[in-house]
Protein backbone atom coordinates (compact mmCIF):
# COMPACT_ATOMS: atom_id res chain seq x y z
CA UNK A 1 0.00 0.00 0.00
CA UNK A 2 0.57 3.36 -1.06
CA UNK A 3 2.12 5.66 2.22
CA UNK A 4 -0.76 8.52 1.81
CA UNK A 5 1.64 10.54 3.08
CA UNK A 6 3.97 10.51 0.45
CA UNK A 7 3.58 12.69 -2.98
CA UNK A 8 2.80 10.84 -5.61
CA UNK A 9 5.35 10.25 -8.28
CA UNK A 10 5.58 8.46 -11.75
CA UNK A 11 6.76 5.19 -10.29
CA UNK A 12 2.95 5.02 -8.66
CA UNK A 13 1.06 5.40 -11.54
CA UNK A 14 3.84 3.00 -13.68
CA UNK A 15 2.97 0.07 -10.63
CA UNK A 16 -0.79 0.65 -11.05
CA UNK A 17 -0.82 1.08 -14.50
CA UNK A 18 1.23 -2.26 -15.08
CA UNK A 19 3.84 -0.23 -17.51
CA UNK A 20 7.70 0.98 -16.91
CA UNK A 21 8.39 4.40 -15.39
CA UNK A 22 9.33 5.84 -19.03
CA UNK A 23 6.25 5.23 -20.43
CA UNK A 24 4.83 6.70 -18.11
CA UNK A 25 6.97 9.96 -18.21
CA UNK A 26 6.43 9.50 -22.16
CA UNK A 27 2.66 8.90 -21.79
CA UNK A 28 2.28 12.27 -19.65
CA UNK A 29 4.08 14.04 -21.75
CA UNK A 30 2.34 13.44 -24.93
CA UNK A 31 5.06 11.07 -26.68
CA UNK A 32 3.08 9.58 -29.54
CA UNK A 33 5.15 6.69 -29.49
CA UNK A 34 2.64 5.37 -26.44
CA UNK A 35 0.07 3.96 -27.96
CA UNK A 36 -3.64 5.15 -27.24
CA UNK A 37 -5.09 2.81 -25.17
CA UNK A 38 -1.94 2.91 -22.86
CA UNK A 39 -1.92 6.68 -22.76
CA UNK A 40 -5.32 6.49 -21.55
CA UNK A 41 -4.83 4.35 -19.42
CA UNK A 42 -1.50 5.85 -17.56
CA UNK A 43 -4.14 8.96 -17.64
CA UNK A 44 -6.89 7.60 -15.76
CA UNK A 45 -4.48 6.46 -13.28
CA UNK A 46 -2.57 9.49 -12.49
CA UNK A 47 -6.16 11.37 -12.44
CA UNK A 48 -7.35 8.60 -9.48
CA UNK A 49 -3.81 9.38 -7.51
CA UNK A 50 -4.49 13.29 -8.04
CA UNK A 51 -1.17 13.37 -10.19
CA UNK A 52 0.08 16.29 -11.29
CA UNK A 53 3.06 16.75 -13.67
CA UNK A 54 5.77 18.76 -12.53
CA UNK A 55 6.55 20.63 -15.61
CA UNK A 56 9.80 22.82 -13.82
CA UNK A 57 11.46 19.82 -13.09
CA UNK A 58 10.82 17.76 -15.94
CA UNK A 59 12.28 20.69 -18.02
CA UNK A 60 15.03 20.89 -15.92
CA UNK A 61 15.57 16.70 -16.03
CA UNK A 62 15.30 17.04 -20.27
CA UNK A 63 17.17 20.38 -20.20
CA UNK A 64 14.05 21.18 -22.30
CA UNK A 65 11.90 24.80 -21.16
CA UNK A 66 8.56 23.17 -22.48
CA UNK A 67 7.85 25.94 -24.63
CA UNK A 68 7.76 26.49 -28.15
CA UNK A 69 8.13 29.88 -30.04
CA UNK A 70 5.55 30.69 -33.01
CA UNK A 71 7.28 33.81 -35.27
CA UNK A 72 5.22 36.01 -37.88
CA UNK A 73 5.85 37.98 -40.48
CA UNK A 74 4.06 41.59 -40.03
CA UNK A 75 1.69 41.86 -42.93
CA UNK A 76 -0.13 44.84 -44.51
CA UNK A 77 -4.01 43.66 -43.10
CA UNK A 78 -7.30 45.84 -43.30
CA UNK A 79 -7.47 45.35 -39.59
CA UNK A 80 -4.73 46.26 -36.79
CA UNK A 81 -3.30 42.23 -36.60
CA UNK A 82 -0.68 42.70 -39.00
CA UNK A 83 -1.79 38.54 -39.32
CA UNK A 84 -2.25 36.99 -42.54
CA UNK A 85 -5.83 36.01 -41.91
CA UNK A 86 -5.25 32.30 -43.93
CA UNK A 87 -3.17 31.95 -40.54
CA UNK A 88 -5.55 33.08 -38.07
CA UNK A 89 -7.43 29.59 -38.38
CA UNK A 90 -4.07 27.51 -37.95
CA UNK A 91 -2.67 29.43 -35.24
CA UNK A 92 -6.10 28.13 -32.87
CA UNK A 93 -4.74 24.68 -34.34
CA UNK A 94 -1.24 24.97 -33.32
CA UNK A 95 -2.08 26.35 -29.45
CA UNK A 96 -4.44 23.40 -28.77
CA UNK A 97 -1.45 21.17 -30.21
CA UNK A 98 1.34 22.32 -27.59
CA UNK A 99 -1.65 22.18 -25.16
CA UNK A 100 -1.87 18.68 -25.50
CA UNK A 101 1.76 17.84 -25.81
CA UNK A 102 2.32 19.59 -22.86
CA UNK A 103 4.03 22.52 -24.33
CA UNK A 104 3.88 25.82 -23.86
CA UNK A 105 3.72 28.80 -26.98
CA UNK A 106 5.02 31.86 -27.26
CA UNK A 107 3.74 33.83 -29.85
CA UNK A 108 5.93 37.00 -31.57
CA UNK A 109 6.65 38.99 -34.59
CA UNK A 110 9.58 38.38 -36.55
CA UNK A 111 11.86 41.51 -36.17
CA UNK A 112 13.55 42.05 -39.98
CA UNK A 113 16.13 44.87 -38.51
CA UNK A 114 17.85 42.00 -36.50
CA UNK A 115 18.83 38.79 -36.50
CA UNK A 116 16.06 37.98 -34.35
CA UNK A 117 16.43 33.76 -35.24
CA UNK A 118 20.00 33.84 -33.96
CA UNK A 119 18.75 36.08 -31.00
CA UNK A 120 16.09 32.98 -29.90
CA UNK A 121 18.20 30.98 -30.54
CA UNK A 122 20.97 32.50 -27.95
CA UNK A 123 18.60 33.28 -25.39
CA UNK A 124 16.95 29.85 -25.42
CA UNK A 125 13.22 30.99 -24.59
CA UNK A 126 12.09 28.30 -26.44
CA UNK A 127 13.01 24.19 -27.47
CA UNK A 128 11.77 25.08 -31.12
CA UNK A 129 10.79 27.23 -33.93
CA UNK A 130 7.55 27.66 -36.15
CA UNK A 131 7.78 30.01 -38.94
CA UNK A 132 5.25 31.38 -40.38
CA UNK A 133 5.17 33.46 -43.35
CA UNK A 134 7.61 33.89 -46.54
CA UNK A 135 11.29 33.70 -46.50
CA UNK A 136 11.79 36.54 -49.05
CA UNK A 137 8.83 39.08 -47.25
CA UNK A 138 9.68 42.21 -49.10
CA UNK A 139 9.32 40.69 -52.43
CA UNK A 140 5.92 38.82 -51.10
CA UNK A 141 4.77 42.26 -49.45
CA UNK A 142 5.05 43.84 -52.58
CA UNK A 143 3.10 41.46 -54.39
CA UNK A 144 0.33 41.31 -51.23
CA UNK A 145 -1.48 44.31 -52.29
CA UNK A 146 -2.21 43.14 -55.71
CA UNK A 147 -2.56 39.07 -55.60
CA UNK A 148 -5.21 39.31 -53.16
CA UNK A 149 -8.66 38.04 -55.04
CA UNK A 150 -11.46 39.92 -52.97
CA UNK A 151 -10.47 43.05 -54.33
CA UNK A 152 -10.83 42.01 -57.73
CA UNK A 153 -14.88 41.45 -56.68
CA UNK A 154 -15.45 45.24 -55.88
CA UNK A 155 -13.64 46.10 -58.92
CA UNK A 156 -15.29 43.72 -61.85
CA UNK A 157 -18.47 45.14 -59.89
CA UNK A 158 -17.60 48.43 -60.32
CA UNK A 159 -17.19 48.52 -63.82
CA UNK A 160 -20.46 46.86 -64.31
CA UNK A 161 -19.42 43.28 -64.74
CA UNK A 162 -21.44 40.61 -63.60
CA UNK A 163 -19.69 37.18 -62.11
CA UNK A 164 -19.79 34.38 -62.71
CA UNK A 165 -21.40 35.90 -66.61
CA UNK A 166 -18.55 37.93 -67.53
CA UNK A 167 -15.60 36.51 -65.06
CA UNK A 168 -14.87 34.26 -62.98
CA UNK A 169 -12.59 34.98 -59.91
CA UNK A 170 -11.15 31.98 -57.61
CA UNK A 171 -9.08 32.66 -54.65
CA UNK A 172 -6.29 30.52 -52.72
CA UNK A 173 -6.05 29.44 -48.88
CA UNK A 174 -9.71 29.66 -48.26
CA UNK A 175 -9.86 32.85 -45.54
CA UNK A 176 -13.26 32.55 -43.88
CA UNK A 177 -14.21 36.04 -45.48
CA UNK A 178 -14.78 34.48 -48.87
CA UNK A 179 -17.50 32.81 -47.77
CA UNK A 180 -19.33 36.12 -47.23
CA UNK A 181 -18.75 38.46 -49.61
CA UNK A 182 -21.29 39.09 -52.20
CA UNK A 183 -20.61 37.03 -54.93
CA UNK A 184 -18.88 34.52 -52.33
CA UNK A 185 -15.42 33.66 -53.69
CA UNK A 186 -14.07 30.39 -55.01
CA UNK A 187 -10.81 29.21 -53.72
CA UNK A 188 -9.10 26.10 -52.91
CA UNK A 189 -9.04 25.95 -49.35
CA UNK A 190 -6.40 24.19 -47.20
CA UNK A 191 -6.86 21.92 -44.19
CA UNK A 192 -5.39 24.63 -41.59
CA UNK A 193 -6.42 22.51 -38.44
CA UNK A 194 -4.47 19.53 -39.72
CA UNK A 195 -1.44 21.55 -40.77
CA UNK A 196 -0.96 23.22 -37.25
CA UNK A 197 -1.09 19.73 -36.16
CA UNK A 198 1.40 18.16 -38.24
CA UNK A 199 3.61 21.30 -37.45
CA UNK A 200 3.87 20.77 -34.06
CA UNK A 201 4.19 16.95 -33.93
CA UNK A 202 6.94 17.45 -36.57
CA UNK A 203 9.02 19.60 -34.80
CA UNK A 204 8.47 17.60 -31.44
CA UNK A 205 9.62 14.80 -33.48
CA UNK A 206 13.10 16.49 -33.85
CA UNK A 207 13.52 18.29 -30.81
CA UNK A 208 13.45 14.33 -29.56
CA UNK A 209 15.68 13.14 -31.72
CA UNK A 210 13.06 11.44 -33.79
CA UNK A 211 12.94 11.32 -37.48
CA UNK A 212 10.82 13.81 -39.70
CA UNK A 213 9.35 12.90 -42.80
CA UNK A 214 7.99 15.80 -45.36
CA UNK A 215 4.30 15.64 -45.54
CA UNK A 216 1.84 16.72 -48.04
CA UNK A 217 -1.75 18.18 -47.17
CA UNK A 218 -4.00 17.60 -50.13
CA UNK A 219 -6.21 21.01 -50.40
CA UNK A 220 -9.69 21.45 -51.98
CA UNK A 221 -11.14 23.59 -53.99
CA UNK A 222 -14.55 24.81 -52.87
CA UNK A 223 -16.74 26.13 -55.90
CA UNK A 224 -19.28 29.13 -54.93
CA UNK A 225 -20.75 31.91 -57.02
CA UNK A 226 -17.82 33.58 -58.39
CA UNK A 227 -17.46 30.58 -60.76
CA UNK A 228 -21.30 30.07 -60.63
CA UNK A 229 -21.55 27.12 -58.96
CA UNK A 230 -21.73 25.20 -55.04
CA UNK A 231 -19.20 22.49 -54.85
CA UNK A 232 -16.32 21.09 -52.39
CA UNK A 233 -13.63 18.95 -54.57
CA UNK A 234 -10.54 17.01 -52.92
CA UNK A 235 -7.72 17.52 -54.91
CA UNK A 236 -5.12 14.93 -55.12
Amino acid sequence: MRDRRRKTNSWDIAHLAGVSQSTVSRALRGDPMVCAITRQRILDVARQLNYHVDKNASSLRRQHTGTLALLFFEEPTTDDSAINPFFHSMLGSIIRACSRQGYDLLVSFQDLLRDWLADYEDSHKADGIILLGYGDYLAYRDRLETLIAIGPLGALRATGRRLPEDAAVVGFDGIPMGAVTRPALTTVSQDTKRAGEVLVASLINQIDGRSVENMILPPRLVVRESCGGRATIDLV
